[in-house]
């Protein structure tokens, strides 16, 4: 019922609803509407309606039937024709009370009450009444969210004539409706009476077209005017669009109805829908229309109006055009809302192209040109908008167009071009032509206008500096758009012409970027200039056609030859090119050469283009080319101007041709001359002329990596970062050359220049630059890194050891200036990028040694923070996880650095800040590991006096809890002890002078000491464990436990009881102390804690964000490596009791309920199913994996998320992969079983669907079943015929909607991609797993089928059952048609099925196909010829 009537009904007490006084009251108030009417405010409504109420299941009718008859009396317009009637119609309770008896009435009676009251009547009335609301709502404040019912409207006509009062009679008659109309659905299930009156009462709503519209016209036009009153303090319970569309669907259907449609509800349900859809906002540009209206009414109005415009409009009008009917309805509907046409034009479009698809395929060929025409339509109808907005909206379908994939004539398209982009003779509008050439760029060639679409850009295009906004952009795509017409065209030799041509005209001047032709986009075009597209757009005589072409006509602009040459260049690779045109290509440059060098960066193309000719050439060639371009290069690398990007592009090449020629070129000699002398000036520049923009910039140079450098537009000294981007990271081969030829140092001197230069930077740098930009705090350390990248200075030793020394000395001269920091942050970073390979024993050694002097520095009243100590810790672990002895090396070090970063734990209550220092300690044992290790394994050299050392710190152990507190990381440093003693070999005997067991017993005595203190605050000072640095301390001594015995604890320090206690609060309140204290207690005190993991109060995530504890697990995943800790522990105690895991996996299956630790106990149950996994049958007899098994399956439908659905799912897939000889036959039925019920519409199973998961994980399910226990399912098939044509109902009728969160109704556009731009992002992928299965059970595995392994066993078994599959496989297949005749399955659904289909067609006999092509109607059958079209031409294995 309503919530905005003015009265609910109320549950009736127990014992009453059938009571004899109840029904006496309410016949008594029937008949006192007889006598008094509705009374004065409607009082006799609501005492009826409270009889209704307080009479709600009696088992006879005839006081609401009586009822039903007085209201429809009164409301009649013909026999009650006063303000009376209109106020009893337009009144809400009225139509609540309506409702209510139309629940109540069997549909026979209620048919002919109907039928005698002239419903229709009354009600195509109260529709036309409320569709003109008159008047003006008085002020009404904003709506109270915390409002728990409306305003009462009062039994006033004037006021019911208002917006609201007409908004909330809506709702209620809406309602009204719904009801009845469910009633009649739900009909064919009841007794043949019931049927009778449902048909009876359809009758009542059959009617023409033409009349039918004078009920459902004003229903829609409701529909309209509530879209300026919906808010969100308004409920509507029901899409009042779906209500009308439901009552028009129940006329007397004719040929003319479609038109109908178009002339008397296209304006209102066309202009409805577009201001509603949110593609149709973003084609045309207009603002967000009803921002009050709630987001669930607007789309699922949208939808019902998109399927009601497209069922009863657009489909039948395409249908008219296919069978060669006219336009008539298109048109009409077109001239309908051309008054809205800024909106409706998109909307029009879409619709016509969302609409699903015919099945014919004679159709299929008309639907292009049926877009034709709507586009043609929709053009028409903008005549009458202002000249700005038509070309924008016929910009945004032609964009939508693009993206779906529609094809547009070529003819409708050019004639949209000459109207909107060349509507002005000065002014083009390039928007339009990018989006009709994006479009289809072949529509520029027109042989019978003589192209006269690309003549027309062709002598338009602007310089790109003169344009606005995103002109620009627009004009490259219309520059793509002409490369790609081209290469459609199969003559792409003509645009390579016709560029130098429009080169030649160009104003290129000195500089880059101006003319579109100069751009990335055209001259790096993916499209074509890359090798494996050029190759295969032309032929080697089409380039060498092309290459005589331009020698023809090089001449005044050589900078046009070098541009076009040098995307031909780039784009080859494969010899068959290389060597037919690598030595006509160099010709032609050479013959254009300058005389002396330039600083036109175009001109410099030259020596870009002959870099990459030279590496294609034989020796001979190459020798040939040098000895032509020798002096130039010479010349120019001597007199050139490095801030020339010619003397630039003149360096990189004279570097390639040296690592050409190394080591055993004839010309080496030369070469390398000519590049160490480049190398030497370049060297004498960069200090002299560095500015502190090029240090800044070299990076982002070497990033960016523009076509040329441009040096008019940098200052003067900028000029250097293009030579520092090429030779320390564009060049991996640069450093290498210049380090063999070097006869003094491995290290270059041009190397030791740069690296002085950034040291000079760094020691000089600010907080900002000149130019108030950022300043990197280490510029030397991104030069290490660009050195450390390159594979051939990793490969040089002599270098690679210089470089090395160079940072060691660079970590040096950072601890002589920095008083603040252990090790920078930046240094520390790059030592860990340094592969282990690259240091030498004695640099870990050196690094080592400083790092351990510069902590001794350090002393306790530094504040170091936790992000520099796990630094610290990462780096020494690095160092020592080799032999690395450095000099004073010894026991101390590792104590004084635990006592340092024990000083260093706060008592920060941030939990960021709690784990990044709790993540110290296991960083602080690894290293402790290492270095006693090392130590143990150089035993007689170093490690006996190291350990004597270790044993005079073990004896005088303080093991009281203030001298743990002060330095916590000493027991983690004891753990280590222990580890290494225990698995070492050298310290095992008598001559060790230290045992574990003596290191044991201390760390025993100090974790009791600490757990007794922890006690005591657990009793008095609880804060101190929530907010104090006792906390790290109680983490220490727990988590240095687990290498202790029992025995070794004092039991009379130490409370069990008071222990589980604190464990259980801690739990309680998701602290990690309560989980590490559980896992103690199950490894030391078994007997003291439950094992079971019952289900616990634990607080949820709202509850734990104030809490002030720093040790708090906020996120369930952080409990999976606790949890599965406590459960190994207890599963290794259980180990050899007789059934004591299964018996343990019972009580935790059992516990298992969805709360907050439902977490928790899966993560347990998995682990422990995971070690039964594989394991032989257990005579055990009173649990097995089986009843766990049928437990968890039957517990997963209760699962309250899909996310703990799938882990469920996990759980039992590990059961069925690893325990076949566990599994009975029921577990496999119920698992069949179980994938029916999540599949099917149960609201119960309605939560485990908010996965885009759950489909895969049943998938995968079912699948484990097919390959394990196929022989089981002999005798059952008929199950997994059942299960198969769920799946396929979920997934083409239900898929998943990663917006709404759950398994939806399918997208009415059968053209939507299910890809990651979609909200049905998994559609694809479920697709797959659904196709895997198809496949599975029409083409078994040999082993999943086969009994025995016995002569020609494997082939007969599999061969058997591909027959029994291909005996009701079909049924599978009948369903897959039947669905594609529900809804538009997207072709990449499709595909993704193809697969298993065509298995399915492999398996069945032809006179299966048959019965299954009978067993369909005409469209089933088109679906299936096409269907098994596709087999024979793709999927049919033909043998060859």
């Amino acid at each position: 019922m309503s919530s905005d009537s003015d009265l609910e009904m109320q549950d009736a007490p127990d014992g009453v609803e059938n009571s004899l006084s109840a029904s006496r009251a309410l016949i008594k108030t029937v008949r006192s509407l007889d006598q008094e009417g509705p009374g004065k405010d409607g009082e006799n409504l609501a005492e009826l309606w409270k009889a209704l109420s307080h009479n709600a299941s009696g088992q006879f009718y005839a006081a609401e039937q009586s009822s039903l008859r007085w209201l429809l009396k009164m409301m009649n317009p013909s026999t009650k024709a006063s303000p009376e009637s209109e106020t009893l119609r337009r009144y809400p309770l009225t139509w609540n009370i309506l409702n209510c008896v139309f629940q109540r009435i069997p549909l026979f009676s209620l048919a002919k009450a109907l039928a005698d009251r002239r419903f229709i009547a009354v009600l195509k009335q109260t529709v036309k009444d409320l569709s003109s609301p008159s008047g003006e709502d008085g002020h009404v404040s904003s709506p109270d969210r915390k409002r728990k019912r409306s305003t009462q409207i009062a039994f006033d006509v004037d006021a019911l004539r208002k917006p609201t009062g007409c908004l909330k009679s809506a709702n209620a008659l809406f309602e009204a409706l719904r009801s009845l109309l469910s009633r009649l659905g739900s009909a064919a299930e009841l007794s043949r009476r019931e049927v009778m009156g449902a048909e009876h009462v359809r009758t009542l709503f059959a009617s023409p077209a033409a009349e039918s519209l004078e009920l459902v016209g004003p229903m829609l036009a409701i529909c309209y005017n509530s879209l300026e009153v919906l808010n969100g303090a308004f409920e509507v319970n029901v899409s009042w669009v779906k209500v009308a569309s439901d009552i028009w669907d129940l006329r007397i259907r004719g040929g003319g109805d479609a038109l109908e449609v178009a002339t008397r509800a296209t304006q209102t349900t066309l202009t409805m829908f577009a201001n509603l859809d949110e593609e149709v906002g973003r084609i045309s540009g207009r603002e967000e229309l009803y921002s009050d209206l709630p987001s669930h009414i607007r789309l699922e109005w949208a939808a019902d109006l998109q399927d009601f415009l497209q069922r009863n409009l657009f489909l039948p009008a395409r249908t008219a055009y296919i069978n060669s009917e006219g336009l008539d309805p298109l048109n009409m509907a077109m001239l309908m809302a051309q008054r809205n046409a800024t909106v409706t034009g998109p909307a029009v479009y879409l619709l016509a192209q969302n609409s699903p698809k015919p099945f014919d395929e004679k159709s299929k060929e008309k639907v292009s040109d049926w877009i034709n025409e709507v586009v043609k339509a929709i053009d028409r109808s903008l005549r009458n908008l202002p000249p700005y907005s038509r070309p924008r909206i016929i910009e945004g379908i032609l964009g939508e167009a693009r993206v779906k994939g529609t094809n547009i004539s070529e003819d409708v398209l050019r004639d949209i071009c000459s109207k909107y982009a060349f509507e002005t003779e000065n002014n083009v509008r390039w928007s339009t032509l990018s989006a009709s050439l994006r479009l289809d760029p072949d529509i520029l060639f027109d042989q019978e206008r003589d192209n006269d679409l690309l003549n027309s850009i062709l002598g338009n295009i602007p310089d790109l500096d003169k344009l606005e906004g995103d002109e620009a952009q627009h004009v490259m795509h219309v520059m793509e758009a002409i490369i790609k017409a081209y290469l459609n065209a199969k003559d792409f030799p003509s645009f390579l012409e016709l560029w130098y041509e429009q080169l030649s005209k160009a104003d290129l001047g000195t500089r880059e970027g101006l003319s579109p032709w100069l751009e990335a986009s055209v001259r790096r075009s993916e499209a074509v200039f890359t090798q494996s597209r050029l190759e295969i757009t032309l032929t080697v005589n089409q380039l060498r056609g092309v290459l005589d072409w331009l020698e023809s006509r090089a001449g005044a602009k050589p900078e046009c030859l070098y541009i076009v040459l040098d995307s031909i260049s780039h784009g080859l690779g494969s010899p068959e090119f290389t060597d037919a045109v690598g030595m006509k290509i160099a010709d032609l440059v050479l013959t254009a050469f300058p005389s002396s060098s330039t600083s036109n960066s175009l001109l410099s193309l030259r020596w870009s283009i002959l870099s990459q000719i030279i590496t294609w050439l034989n020796p001979q060639e190459r020798d040939d080319l040098w000895t032509k371009i020798k002096e130039k290069a010479a010349e120019v690398l001597e007199l050139g101007r490095l801030a020339d990007p010619d003397t630039l592009e003149a360096f990189k090449f004279i570097f390639t041709v040296w690592s050409l020629m190394t080591p055993d070129g004839d010309y080496e000699e030369d070469v390398s001359s000519i590049a160490k002398a480049a190398v030497n000036r370049l060297t004498k520049e960069i200090p002299a002329k560095a500015g502190k923009r090029t240090v800044l910039d070299w990076k982002q140079q070497q990033r960016d990596k523009p076509l040329l450098p441009d040096a008019s537009e940098t200052k003067p000294e900028a000029y250097l970062v293009w030579y520092l981007a090429y030779t320390l990271g564009d060049s991996s081969r640069f450093l290498p050359l210049l380090s063999s030829a070097s006869d003094e140092s491995a290290f270059p001197e041009y190397l030791d220049s740069v690296l002085k230069l950034l040291l000079s930077r760094d020691k000089k740098h600010k907080p900002k630059s000149e130019d108030g930009d950022e300043v990197p705090s280490s510029l030397t350390m991104e030069l290490f890194r660009a050195l450390l990248s390159n594979e051939n200075i990793l490969n040089n030793r002599p270098f690679l050891d210089q470089l090395v020394d160079r940072m060691a000395g660079a970590v040096r001269g950072k601890f002589k200036k920095s008083q603040d920091e252990i090790l920078d942050s930046n240094l520390g970073s790059l030592f860990l990028e340094v592969p282990n390979d690259c240091l030498t024993r004695p640099q870990r050694e050196l690094l080592a040694g400083l790092l351990l002097e510069r902590i001794k520095t350090f002393d306790g009243n530094d504040d170091v923070a936790p992000s520099q100590w796990a630094l610290v810790l990462i780096v020494l672990t690095k160092l020592m996880k080799r032999p690395t002895f450095c000099e004073g090396l010894n026991f101390d070090n590792l104590v004084t650095l635990a006592d340092q970063i024990s000083r260093s734990f706060g008592s920060d209550s941030d939990p960021r800040s709690f784990r990044e220092t709790y993540a110290l300690a296991p960083l602080y044992q690894d290293l402790a590991e290492h270095i006693l290790t090392l130590m143990a394994n150089d035993f007689d050299n170093r490690g006996q006096k190291f350990f004597e050392e270790a044993a005079s710190f073990v004896k005088t152990y303080p093991v009281d809890d203030k001298s743990t507190h002060r330095s916590r990381l000493r027991l983690h440093l004891l753990k280590a002890l222990i580890v290494v003693l225990s698995g070492s070999s050298y310290l095992n005997g008598p001559s060790s002078p230290l045992a574990p067991e003596e290191v044991k017993k201390k760390l025993g005595a100090a974790i009791s000491a600490t757990l007794k203190k922890c006690t005591r605050y657990w009793k008095k000072q609880l804060e101190e464990l929530d907010t104090g640095n006792y906390l790290y301390t109680l983490l220490a001594a727990l988590d240095s436990s687990d290498v202790i015995e029992a025995e070794q604890l004092d039991s009379k320090a130490i409370s069990t009881e008071e222990l589980a206690q604190a464990s259980k609060r801690g739990i309680e309140a998701r602290r990690l102390y309560g989980w590490k204290l559980r896992g103690f207690l199950l490894r030391h005190r078994p007997d003291s804690i439950d094992k079971s993991l019952a289900p616990t109060k634990s607080k949820t995530s709202r509850e734990l964000k104030g809490t002030k504890a720093p040790d708090v697990l906020s996120h369930d995943q952080d409990l999976a490596s606790l949890v599965l800790e406590c459960t190994n522990v207890t599963l290794q105690s259980l180990k050899e009791e007789e059934g004591g895991r299964l018996l343990y996996l019972k009580d935790l299956v059992g516990n298992l309920e969805f709360e907050s630790s439902a977490e928790i106990q899966l993560t347990a149950i998995r682990c422990v199913v995971q070690t039964l996994a594989g394991l032989p049958t257990s005579n055990f007899k009173e649990y097995d994996l089986a009843a766990a098994y049928t437990t968890l399956a039957q517990k997963s439908l209760q699962a309250d998320s899909g996310a703990r659905f799938a882990r469920i799912c996990e759980i039992l897939h590990t059961i069925l992969d690893g325990n076949m000889g566990h599994i009975s036959q029921w577990n496999v039925e119920e698992t069949l079983s179980l994938v029916s019920t999540v599949c099917s519409e149960n609201p119960s199973v309605s939560k485990v669907k908010d996965s885009d998961k759950t489909f895969q994980r049943l998938c995968k399910l079912v699948e484990v079943i097919l390959k394990k226990y196929r022989l089981r399912l002999e005798g059952h098939f008929h199950l997994l015929i059942t299960t198969m044509q769920a799946l396929l109902k979920s997934l083409l009728l239900h898929p998943y909607d990663s917006r709404l969160k759950t398994w939806a109704a399918p997208p009415l556009d059968t053209n939507i991609s299910a890809s990651s731009s979609t909200p049905y992002t998994a559609w694809q992928d479920d697709a797959a797993a659904c196709n895997r299965l198809l496949t599975l059970i029409c083409e078994p595995t040999v082993g999943s089928v086969t009994r025995s392994h016995h002569g020609g066993a494997l082939d007969a078994a599999a061969d058997v059952a591909k027959r029994s599959a291909g005996r009701q496989m079909y049924l599978v297949l009948m369903t897959y048609v039947k669905l594609q005749m529900e809804v538009g399955v997207p072709r990449s659904v499709r595909e993704g099925l193809e697969p298993g289909v065509n298995t399915i067609f492999d398996v069945t006999p032809g006179e299966v196909r048959k019965v299954m092509n009978d067993g369909l109607d005409k469209a089933g059958r088109e679906i299936l010829g096409d269907l098994y079209k596709r087999y024979r031409m793709f999927g049919k294995w033909t043998g060859k």
